[in-house]
């Protein structure tokens, strides 16, 4: 039986479509989605190397301006009222107080002061000044240019500014305190739990003052006690 050509034709186009078709599902669409989802990829990595590159730029401004920043912070760290600077303090001085049943009468701060390294301490706490550097007996000219190196040293020497004890950030803030103690000896305690910290304080003056016990009368002593608190204002 021979089948007519027409009718072989068209099972010839019908089988090449099929292959067509199965190609496309089988092998063309899957690549196509596959670069569909790639580009995708591209693009949001596109965009999230457009956001580190700006974050990256701000930081190298930032950077540059770090000098500036530290110095700002610096000068804010300065403004820091005293009582903060003092909560410790104060929280140290309650302690002792009910350590030694104690009443404190008065607690005062002063103003933050740039901090003085003391080789030496006089009778009223404070650091004694220091001496005067000898001047040296200039050696005769030998020339004119000698002369003029010599001066130029000179006041190179003297116009170089003194260190300052704040540019690390440490600093001093005086307080005074007040305190009605039953004893001596509850006074030398006060003093000594005042030294223990953990503040670093160091002890000026103090004096007491008052009755001892007496018969039926218990003893009435005021202790006053000025010191230092010394502060880094960089933690």
């Amino acid at each position: 039986m021979s089948l007519p050509k027409q009718l072989i034709n068209l099972i010839g186009v019908v089988v090449v479509l099929a292959v067509v078709v199965i190609g496309v599902v089988v092998v063309a669409l899957p690549l196509y989605t596959q670069s569909l989802a790639t580009d995708g990829e591209t693009v949001h990595v596109a965009q999230t190397n457009s956001v580190y590159d700006i974050q990256v730029q701000g930081l190298q401004a930032a950077k540059k301006k770090l000098p500036q920043t530290q110095q700002e912070v610096a000068q804010l760290r300065t403004q820091i009222s005293v009582p903060n600077h003092l909560d410790d303090v104060f929280e140290i001085a309650i302690k002792a107080a009910t350590a030694t049943k104690s009443t404190i009468t008065a607690m005062t701060a002063a103003e933050v002061e740039p901090f003085v390294a003391r080789t030496t301490v006089g009778d009223d706490g404070k650091a004694a000044a220091p001496k005067p550097t000898p001047v040296a007996t200039p050696a005769p000219a030998a020339t004119d240019k000698s002369s003029s190196d010599a001066a130029a040293t000179d006041g190179a020497a003297a116009a170089a500014p003194p260190a300052t004890s704040t540019a690390d950030g440490r600093s001093e803030a005086p307080f005074s305190i007040k305190v009605d103690v039953p004893s001596p000896a509850a006074a030398a305690q006060f003093l000594d739990d005042l030294r223990k910290g953990p503040r670093l304080i160091a002890i000026t003056h103090s004096t007491l003052t008052g009755t001892p016990a007496s018969g039926d009368t218990d003893g009435s002593y005021t202790l006053t006690v000025d010191a230092l608190a010394f502060i880094h204002t960089a933690d």
